[in-house]
C-alpha cells in the first residue's frame, strides 16, 4: 500500500504529500496493532474512568411501566447503586473508588457479568436494588420503592421469579467471602514400579484436591514417550522403561485448575447528584501445584542378620539412611533376607537400634553406595547384593573364690535367676571362671545352694546387670569384668577328733577297726585305733555316723552307732566310743574323765556296763548259796 501511495505521490510531484501520507497510514498501521494487542488482554485491565449513558425502555412489569437502562459509551451494561438520583449522562465523568466488599451484591453481579438484553438488565438492576434496601447498603430513596418489591413479590411472572430468587441465593451468599481457586496434590512416597509386562514404569496414585472439582495436568518434563491417565482425583504417571536412562530418571508435572472470579467496583461521579454506578469485571484466576518425581531403575541391596557362626537372627532391628540423615527403610528381621528396594544414587548407612535377645547392640554401622548406573557397592568399591551383618552373644563370666588368695574354688553349685525368679542356669564351679552366654539384657541374683568341700556355704546373693550394649553392670552401676562370689574356709583346722577308750578306765584303746559315714551311708574314713585319738579334717557339715567293726584284743565288740554332728560354723567335735574288756573281772570305776559329745551315745555305754556287772554278781552269789545247801544235805 506505501509503493502505491508513494507512486500517486510521485506523479503529482508533492513530496510534502508523500510523507504527510506515509504519517497517516504508519499511525493507522499502530491503531491496528493496538487495537489487537488490548483484545488479547484480560478484562481485569479495570478502567479508572468511564462516562456513561442511558436509555428509556419498557419493562416486563405493571410497574415500573419503564426503566432506565445504563451502559457505558463502550456497550458494558452498568449498575446503579443509588435508586433516587440522577441517572448518568455521557456528559458527567465517574472516577473509579473502592472495591465492592459484600458478597451478596458481588453474587448478584457476577450472574451479570455476560446480560445481553434490556430484559436481563432489568432483572439484575432491579435485584440489586432490592437487595441493598433490605440490607440497609443503599439510603432510603426519595422515592417510594414499596409499591415495586410489592409488585415484584406477588407476581409469579418468570420475570419476578428470577428477581426473587436473585435476591434470596445473595442473601445467602452474603455469609460466604469470595475464595481464589486452591489446588494441591500429595505425592509423598510416590514410587515408580515396573508393570507386569516389562514395559512401563507406572506411578503409585498421585492424589489432587481441586477447589473447583476440575483440574489439567501438564508434564512438564519427562521422558519421551510419557503418559498420564486421571481416575477421579488420582493421577497416574506411565514412563516407558526404554526412555529410563539413568537410575534417577526426573520427571516432572503440574496440575492446574482455573475460576472465573468477579470483581465490582463503585464508580463516583463528578457531580453528586448523580447516581453511584457498579462495574463488574471478568478476572479468571489460576492456582497450580507442581511435582518433582524420580524413576528409580531396580537397585536394591539385601541384608541379612546373622550371629558370629553365620547363623540367621530374628529380632534385630535394623535401619537405612540416606546422605541426609533421612530414615528410608526400617524392619525387624524374621531370620530371613531383607530386600531393600529403589534405591537412587548416592551413600547410605546401615544400622542396628535393637539387638534380638541374648545379643550385644551391634554398634557397626556399615556404609554402601549406589551409582549412577544402579551398582551397589561396598566400602571398598566391590559390586555386592548382599550384606550380613553380624551380632556377638551377651555373655558374663562368673569366678568362685578363696576370699583369702582369690583362687578359683571348685565344686560349689551355683544358680543364676532372672528378675522374675526364674531359674535361668545351674552349675558346679571349677579351677577356672564360667562364661555364660545368650543371656538377654536385665538383671540378675547368683546364689549358692552348695559349697565347696572344706568351705562354708555363701550366703550371699549377688544381683548384677546386663545392658544392651552388651556390658556387665554391678548393683552399684559400675561396668564390671566378671561376677565374683567368695568362699570362707571352715575353721576346723584339728577336723574331727575321735577317741577309743576304755569303758572301764577311759584309756585310749589300740587295735579297734573303726568306720566312719556321712548322712547318705557313704563312706568317709575307716582305720585302726592307736593310743591317740584319731582325726579327720576338712570335714563338711553335716550328720554323720561312727561304727566299730573289730573289737580289740580282750575287749567286746561294740554294737553301738554314735552319731555326730559338724556344724556350719566349723566348731571343732570331740566323740567318744567305750568297749567293755571281754574279762569277768571288771574294775570299778572308769579310771577317767569321760568328756560328754552331743549325740555320741558314750554316757548309754557306760550305763549298760554297770548294769550288766551287777547281774553278774548276784547270780554269782545266788549260785553259791544253792550250791552251799546241797552239801549241807
Amino acid at each position: 500500500m506505501i509503493k502505491v501511495l508513494e507512486y500517486t505521490v510521485k506523479r503529482r510531484g508533492n513530496m510534502k504529500m508523500k510523507n504527510i501520507l506515509k504519517n497517516i497510514f504508519l499511525k493507522i498501521f499502530l491503531l491496528f496493532v493496538a487495537c489487537f494487542s488490548v483484545s488479547t488482554v484480560y478484562a481485569e485491565d479495570i478502567a479508572s474512568s468511564l462516562r456513561m449513558t442511558y436509555y428509556t425502555v419498557n419493562t416486563p412489569m405493571s410497574y415500573p411501566a419503564s426503566f432506565h437502562v445504563k451502559k457505558t459509551t463502550g456497550g458494558k451494561y452498568v449498575y446503579c447503586a443509588h435508586y433516587a438520583k440522577h441517572p448518568p449522562v455521557k456528559s458527567i465523568a465517574y472516577t473509579r473508588g473502592s472495591l465492592v466488599k459484600d458478597n451478596g451484591i458481588n453474587y448478584i453481579l457476577n450472574k451479570s457479568y455476560n446480560a445481553s438484553s434490556d430484559n436481563s438488565f432489568f432483572v439484575y438492576q432491579t435485584a440489586l436494588w432490592i437487595y441493598m434496601i433490605d440490607k440497609g447498603i443503599m439510603p432510603e430513596p426519595y422515592y417510594d420503592i414499596t409499591v415495586f418489591k410489592a409488585s415484584v413479590n406477588n407476581s409469579d411472572s418468570a420475570t419476578a421469579r428470577k428477581i426473587k430468587s436473585l435476591v434470596a441465593n445473595a442473601k445467602k451468599a452474603a455469609a460466604n467471602n469470595t475464595s481464589n481457586p486452591t489446588i494441591s496434590m500429595d505425592a509423598t512416597g510416590v514410587k515408580f514400579t515396573l508393570s507386569s509386562d516389562g514395559t512401563t514404569y507406572v506411578s503409585s496414585p498421585i492424589t489432587v484436591k481441586s477447589s473447583t472439582g476440575v483440574y489439567k495436568v501438564t508434564l512438564t518434563s519427562a521422558p519421551n514417550g510419557s503418559t498420564y491417565s486421571t481416575d477421579g482425583n488420582k493421577i497416574y504417571i506411565k514412563v516407558p522403561k526404554s526412555s529410563v536412562t539413568s537410575i534417577n530418571t526426573p520427571v516432572y508435572f503440574k496440575v492446574s485448575t482455573t475460576k472465573n472470579t468477579y470483581r465490582s467496583y463503585y464508580y463516583t461521579p463528578s457531580d453528586n447528584s448523580y447516581q453511584k454506578m457498579i462495574v463488574t469485571y471478568k478476572k479468571p484466576l489460576l492456582a497450580e501445584s507442581s511435582a518433582n518425581l524420580s524413576i528409580h531403575s531396580n537397585a536394591s541391596v539385601e541384608v541379612l542378620k546373622t550371629d558370629a557362626d553365620g547363623k540367621a537372627l530374628s529380632g534385630a532391628t535394623l535401619q537405612v539412611k540416606n546422605s541426609n540423615g533421612t530414615v528410608i527403610d526400617t524392619w525387624t528381621t524374621d531370620g530371613q533376607k531383607h530386600k531393600i528396594s529403589n534405591l537412587s544414587s548416592g551413600t547410605y548407612t546401615l544400622s542396628e537400634t535393637a539387638a534380638p535377645n541374648g545379643y550385644k547392640l551391634s554398634t557397626e554401622t556399615v556404609k554402601f553406595t549406589v551409582d549412577a548406573t544402579g551398582k551397589v557397592k561396598d566400602s571398598s568399591g566391590n559390586v555386592i547384593s548382599l550384606i550380613t551383618f553380624k551380632n556377638e552373644k551377651m555373655s558374663v563370666k562368673v569366678s568362685k573364690q578363696d576370699i583369702a588368695n582369690s583362687s578359683e574354688v571348685p565344686g560349689a553349685k551355683l544358680v543364676i535367676k532372672n528378675s522374675e525368679g526364674k531359674e535361668i542356669i545351674q552349675w558346679t564351679s571349677s579351677s577356672k571362671p564360667y562364661v555364660i552366654r545368650g543371656l538377654a539384657a536385665g538383671t540378675y541374683t547368683l546364689t549358692e545352694t552348695m559349697a565347696p568341700d572344706g568351705y562354708t556355704k555363701s550366703e550371699e546373693s549377688i544381683t548384677f546387670k546386663i545392658g544392651t550394649d552388651g556390658k556387665v553392670y554391678n548393683a552399684d552401676g559400675k561396668v564390671i569384668d566378671q561376677v565374683i562370689m567368695y568362699n570362707k574356709k571352715t575353721s576346723t583346722p584339728g577336723g574331727v577328733s575321735i577317741s577309743k577308750q576304755d569303758a572301764t578306765t577311759g584309756k585310749e584303746l589300740p587295735g579297734a577297726t573303726l568306720v566312719v559315714k556321712d548322712y547318705d551311708g557313704k563312706q568317709i574314713d575307716t582305720w585302726v585305733s592307736t593310743d591317740t585319738p584319731h582325726l579327720i579334717e576338712n570335714l563338711k557339715a553335716g550328720i554323720y555316723t561312727l561304727t566299730e567293726t573289730i573289737a580289740p584284743n580282750g575287749y567286746i565288740l561294740s554294737n553301738e552307732t554314735v552319731t555326730f554332728t559338724v556344724k556350719d560354723d566349723g566348731s571343732v567335735t570331740k566323740v567318744v566310743m567305750y568297749n567293755s574288756p571281754n574279762s569277768k573281772d571288771v574294775p570299778s570305776g572308769n579310771g577317767g574323765e569321760e568328756v560328754p559329745v552331743e549325740n555320741t551315745g558314750s554316757y548309754k555305754t557306760i550305763t549298760s556296763t554297770v548294769v550288766g556287772s551287777l547281774i553278774i554278781l548276784i547270780g554269782g552269789i545266788t549260785l553259791f548259796k544253792t550250791s552251799k545247801r546241797k552239801n549241807q544235805r
